[in-house]
């Protein structure tokens, strides 16, 4: 991250109901074709609420994730390759990485002045350890802006 930006904390957010043991997800002919991209990175941009405090802004956004997961378990699961060599998602109730980070500035005065090398600097990223096992599947960024 830049000097613009300052890493605050990393949770995982799971979801509130438990997954069958055993349960996988197999990848679609979409997702197989898009394997040799692995990565999309999206930056959404919001602001805080009149009157809300931060803080109060990102919990419900872990309480809205965590509601979210028990319908869609295989967002909270891990890469695994199958028997043929495929990727699938073992769905292992392992959550979803919520990174938190400080922007300096407004989210106005950052959009006057973005191009697309710092908006690549609010994109959170680690590389995948030697076993995907590890990796999280998904990544949700809150980037706090301060004025």
């Amino acid at each position: 991250m830049s000097d613009q930006i300052t890493s605050l904390c990393k949770r995982t957010v799971v979801s509130t109901t438990p997954v069958q043991p055993e349960k996988f997800h197999h990848l679609s002919a979409l997702d197989r074709v898009m394997e040799p991209n692995r990565l999309i990175q999206m930056v959404y941009y919001y602001r805080t609420p009149p009157g809300r405090a931060v803080g109060a802004v990102t919990k419900k956004l872990r309480e809205s994730i965590s509601e979210l997961l028990n319908s869609f378990p295989m967002v909270a699961g891990r890469s695994v390759k199958n028997d043929e060599g495929q990727w699938m998602i073992k769905c292992n109730d392992a959550g979803v990485r919520l990174v938190e980070a400080r922007a300096k500035g407004s989210v106005e005065g950052w959009l006057r002045r973005v191009d697309r090398e710092k908006e690549l600097e609010l994109v959170h990223w680690e590389d995948m350890y030697y076993k995907s096992y590890f990796w999280s599947t998904f990544y949700v960024q809150v980037n706090l802006c301060s004025k």
